[in-house]
């Protein structure tokens, strides 16, 4: 994709790039590709992504469908403030009335494991400082 000008031909101001070619892919993901000989960046994320610009900042967004690096996007429809935040997801669990039950036993369990080595840690700890202690009176 060739980076987007201004009607004079000039670059745009704050144009970092498109989203899809700011995604670091591990080298293994590199290898990845469908039977067409595509990888991933052209399938999966450019169909993500498709054209979305990035630009430095806020007031460099002037073209729709776009992003800056300080948080703001700008949509066709308007514009969108998402600001600079990392937004926790929570998946609802729902648990059967029979299993609650054996769903408490089994935290109790892990809580009584977690505790035990803790406890197991302190005492290696305290067993260490005797040691070194012994060690010096040597």
């Amino acid at each position: 994709m060739d980076d987007p000008k201004l009607l004079n031909g000039d670059h745009i101001p704050g144009f970092k790039g498109y989203a899809v070619n700011m995604i670091d892919l591990a080298p293994e993901e590199l290898t990845i590709q469908t039977y067409s000989g595509y990888g991933l960046r052209e399938t999966l994320f450019y169909n993500l992504f498709e054209n979305l610009q990035v630009y430095e900042t806020q007031k460099q967004v002037e073209a729709a469908h776009a992003v800056s690096l300080d948080g703001f996007i700008a949509k066709e429809n308007g514009f969108i403030y998402s600001g600079c935040s990392k937004p926790e997801i929570h998946f609802p669990v729902t648990v059967k009335e029979d299993e609650e039950e054996k769903l408490r036993k089994l935290e109790a369990a892990r809580d009584r494991v977690r505790m035990a080595a803790k406890k197991i840690e302190e005492e290696k700890c305290s067993l260490r400082k005797l040691e070194n202690k012994n060690e010096e009176n040597k």
